[in-house]
């Protein structure tokens, strides 16, 4: 009986020792774009090296799997430099040098990207300012300072110093060291009595809180140093670098959007489109291509760049980070936030620009185009009657013609156009990705908000206070704001009752 399974040994895998599936092997000597240099040269430097008498006898071989786990540890190991980096430049800051913050944003374009994956970060395209503005309210230790040594330590150099210069047992005026010993004793804190309030160093018994943000210290000095940068970043004038351009800001945000917008310095060769940095170029090149090689791992999207993808994954699968406060309602982008909470302030904002009229959001100015201005004329293929929207059509074809146009998951109540896009969207509810709740597909950053996100629960109507609110999102909003309940409502469909012969059915408000 075979107990080692090495007889085809040295044709197997250098790291696991297992036959290597053809077509599914890579050579040690072969340059991998994510390890950035050999896999052999990698897996030297996490082992040991080898003597060239030896390695000739050693496989020559990893299989794919092998291959996958050294490329997460290398992008792991990566990705703890990166955050040590970091780490290290925040301390720097600390003691008011910025320059490593600066030159690590610069040197190192994935930084964004990779803090956003480990999410520590919410905005796609955040620049070291945005961190050196949001630094004041980090909870830093305070560094003691060190005009004044502990009194303790004062004593006990003072009674080395008599010791060591009076071996011989007397003093300069001819007493004893033990008629002395009171006179050089050491003062302790304790002998005064009560806790002092304040040092000579500055140093307080209540935290100091800046009245400005959230910095806290325990020393006046660096108070005053604080707040001093409120000042000059309150008078700070940020002029525009370029040759030939005189524009100068107040305000950060404005200078940057200036930056970017102005002076667009990078060219894509195959359209002509001005672009702003070198990154953005890259990403509108990998768009050219049309390579769909980025999937995403929640869903069957897929596109050209991997900030694409980014942005599709924050965006569609990510809980939202962004709460409203009056509704509970939460959003992905801070955008929508805003034009959310613009409907709660009724802020006409948008303005019609053929008859004037204004509306809250620009989904309702484009609504109202629609309907008033350039109204469309959809045809029922069936029956040739007329429709302004395709979803008026399609409620109209399934409510009086009997054909399903629309297919709903009973379980999140999204709304799909085939029953092959619904099946497979069934499939995530049946087989979840890490960190990705089975029920309402949102993905979380932890294991924690995982477990304590506010998940969907089912019941038969949307009614309270005497009123159909119709919808899941005008039900948890009125539960909200009236009864001052977080709640996430749905009711699932009724087996074998289209979309349009449910809505037929209902009264209009």
């Amino acid at each position: 009986m075979t107990i080692f399974m090495l007889s085809n040994y040295p044709k197997l895998c250098r790291l696991c020792l297992l036959m290597v599936p053809e077509n599914e092997s890579m050579a040690l000597d072969a340059f991998d774009p994510i390890l950035k240099e050999t896999v052999g040269a990698f897996v030297e430097s996490i082992t040991f090296k080898i003597s060239e008498e030896n390695l000739s006898f050693l496989p020559k071989e990893v299989c794919q799997a092998c291959l996958n786990k050294v490329r997460r540890y290398a992008k792991f190991c990566h990705q703890v430099k990166m955050v040590h980096r970091l780490m290290d430049s925040m301390a720097e800051h600390k003691l008011l040098n910025t320059e490593p913050l600066r030159t690590l944003f610069e040197s190192s374009p994935n930084l964004v990207e990779m803090l956003i994956e480990m999410g520590l970060c919410t905005k796609t395209d955040a620049t070291v300012q945005d961190l050196l503005d949001e630094f004041p309210s980090y909870g830093f230790e305070e560094k003691p300072s060190n005009e004044e040594e502990p009194l303790e330590e004062e004593g006990s150099n003072q009674i080395f110093m008599i010791e060591e210069s009076h071996m011989d047992g007397s003093t300069t005026d001819g007493s004893s060291n033990e008629e002395s010993d009171e006179k050089f004793k050491p003062r302790t804190r304790k002998a005064a009595g009560r806790p002092r309030i304040e040092t000579k160093s500055g140093k307080v018994s209540e935290p100091l809180q800046c009245t400005q943000c959230k910095f806290k210290t325990f020393y006046k000095k660096n108070l005053a140093a604080h707040q001093e940068r409120h000042v000059r970043k309150t008078h700070k004038l940020y002029e525009c670098l370029k040759d030939g351009c005189t524009e100068t800001f107040t305000d950060v945000r404005l200078y940057r959007k200036h930056s970017l917008n102005a002076h667009k310095s990078f060219v894509c060769e195959e359209c002509g489109l001005l672009v702003p940095t070198k990154f953005g170029l890259k990403t509108h090149m990998e768009r050219h291509q049309k390579q769909y090689g980025y999937q995403c791992p929640y869903c069957d999207a897929r596109f050209n760049a991997k900030h694409d993808l980014s942005t599709h994954k924050r965006r569609v699968h990510l809980s939202g980070t962004h709460e409203c406060d009056q509704c509970g309602q939460k959003f992905n982008r801070k955008d929508r936030l805003n034009d959310h909470i613009a409907r709660h302030m009724g802020v006409l904002k948008h303005e019609c620009p053929v008859c004037g009229k204004k509306f809250v959001t620009a989904a309702k100015l484009k609504k109202h185009r629609d309907n008033v201005h350039d109204k469309k004329s959809i045809p029922c293929e069936h029956c040739g009657r007329t429709f302004n929207h395709l979803t008026l059509l399609r409620d109209h074809i399934e409510y009086a013609h009997g054909i399903q146009q629309r297919f709903v998951c009973d379980i999140c109540l999204q709304l799909f156009y085939s029953q092959e896009a619904l099946d497979s969207h069934r499939l995530r509810h049946e087989n979840p990705k890490k960190l990705e709740c089975s029920r309402c597909l949102e993905v979380f950053p932890s294991q924690e908000q995982l477990g304590d996100h506010l998940c969907i629960t089912y019941r038969n109507d949307y009614v309270c206070c005497g009123r159909d609110h119709h919808n899941h999102g005008m039900y948890n909003r009125h539960m909200f704001s009236e009864h001052g309940l977080k709640t996430n409502v749905r009711v699932k469909p009724v087996p074998g009752q289209m979309l349009g012969q449910i809505r037929a059915k209902r009264k209009r408000k």
